[in-house]
């Protein structure tokens, strides 16, 4: 089966179910015209890059299924938790800001088609033992480093190291070398010596036990997106995934699911909220109420409900400044000092404005479908042709490399930079976070490996 026939299936089966399910009593009870647009829209996007081969719209399409789509079955379920319901969001203005949602959809999958390249023209790349072993000494050298930090340093919603030091880690980290390793997945091949990929595999573990102990609860995740990204921009969509790779993929998924666990139980531990003895006991209560689990699951990606609540919300509206948003990434990039003083940025802004301002790095996905309409309304477009020009002008610079790793980096690169915008925390989080610290990672990588 192809990455774009799964992804196809998905929104088939999404429509299936709206077709059959009882949405009585849910906030989508009186939005399901605008909701069979949405699945249609989705249908006819997935359909359509059969044609266009372009790996950008297959990731725009990957994060609305993921996020999106996927999310409606739970919002069908009694028990489901919704921020919607949380936050008493007028549920008449649910069908506007889905209609909101299907043009903005529309707008940026033409904008993504209109400005951004197809596929890369060469089919296969290829890595040799040599510089397979070069990246993982490399992102060795920067797990240790990390481990180090962690263990000596780090301490959940505390600000207590130097920002320089601060800095360098927010470069230099565990989601940074992802980038390097999970192409390796793709590229490796089996020419690549047992032993290399056996490293591999142990680093990747490593990050994953990274991710869980700092109270993330996003590694596995994370990996395996990253790895569909890396497929989509080297293979593209029509690419065929096995049916011993689908089966491998549902035991990744379910690890993953335990590693979310395991992930919100170290975070309670890093907030002293539960005792180290106590992680064993609070691990088997989860899977004793697994249908509680999948909620909880739903809800961190349940995007349709933050994206309905950040776009309706009167709350929200004055964290959407354009000023604010120049002023908080100059603070963000500042090393060790403030040109204006404590502006936040924009996730954590809203976070502000619901809650009131708070210590800790609290902070709130907003959507980009959101962001960009109350940014700009009906000209949303503005700021999807800025973050796709910032993507252009990024690419222009990785140009240099010259072999088959280095091409395939680029790319998978330039596209992951559209992935972590879809996100939806914020253009100004996105800018300096996701393109200038990622860049200057990648090429300084790059420097270290010795690879052109």
């Amino acid at each position: 089966m192809t990455i774009s026939n799964l992804f196809l299936s998905a929104t088939l089966f999404v429509l299936f179910f709206v077709m059959q399910g009882d949405a009585l009593g849910t906030y989508l009870e009186h939005a399901q015209i605008p909701l069979y647009g949405i699945i249609l829209t989705e249908i006819f996007l997935i359909l359509g890059n059969k044609v266009f081969k372009n790996p950008f719209l297959d990731t725009i399409n990957l994060i609305f299924i993921a996020f999106f789509l996927l999310r409606v079955p739970f919002i069908y379920d009694d028990r489901v938790v919704s921020d919607v319901y949380l936050r008493n969001v007028d549920i008449d203005r649910v069908s506007y800001a889905l209609y909101v949602l299907n043009f903005n959809y529309i707008v940026l999958s033409a904008c993504v088609l209109f400005l951004t390249p197809a596929r890369a023209s060469i089919k296969t790349y290829d890595i040799s033992n040599d510089d397979f072993y070069r990246v993982l000494n490399f992102t060795s050298l920067v797990l240790i480093l990390n481990i180090f930090y962690i263990a000596f340093a780090f301490r959940l919603g505390e600000n207590n190291i130097p920002s320089v030091v601060a800095i360098f880690f927010a470069i230099f980290n565990w989601g940074s070398i992802l980038i390097l390793l999970v192409p390796l997945l793709v590229l490796g091949g089996k020419k690549i010596a047992v032993k290399y990929r056996i490293y591999l595999y142990l680093q990747l573990l490593a990050c994953v036990l990274l991710v869980m102990y700092t109270g993330s609860k996003s590694g596995l995740f994370q990996i395996f997106a990253l790895y569909l990204i890396s497929l989509i921009a080297i293979r593209d969509a029509t690419y065929r995934i096995s049916m011993w790779k689908l089966s491998m993929a549902m035991i990744f998924l379910v690890v993953a699911i335990s590693m979310y666990i395991l992930g919100d139980i170290f975070n309670k531990i890093q907030r002293s909220q539960i005792e180290y003895v106590d992680w064993y006991d609070l691990f088997v209560a989860y899977f004793d109420k697994i249908s509680i689990v999948l909620n909880s699951v739903s809800y961190r990606i349940g995007y349709l409900d933050f994206y309905i609540d950040k776009l309706t919300q009167e709350v929200y509206v004055n964290a959407f400044q354009l000023k604010y948003y120049v002023m908080a990434f100059l603070d963000a990039v500042s090393p060790g000092f403030d040109f204006f003083g404590d502006v936040p940025l924009v996730s954590r802004a809203v976070y502000n404005n619901y809650f009131g301002k708070g210590d800790g790095p609290n902070s709130e996905a907003i959507t980009v479908f959101a962001e960009a309409h109350q940014l700009f309304g009906w000209f949303s477009f503005i700021a999807y042709l800025f973050v796709l020009l910032v993507i252009l002008f990024v690419r222009k610079f990785m140009t240099s490399f010259t072999t088959d790793y280095g091409k395939a980096l680029t790319h998978i690169f330039i596209v992951n930079m559209l992935y972590s915008y879809m996100l939806g925390f914020g253009i100004d989080y996105w800018l300096f976070g996701d393109v200038i610290y990622s860049f200057i990672f990648i090429t300084l990588s790059f420097r270290f490996m010795r690879i052109k």
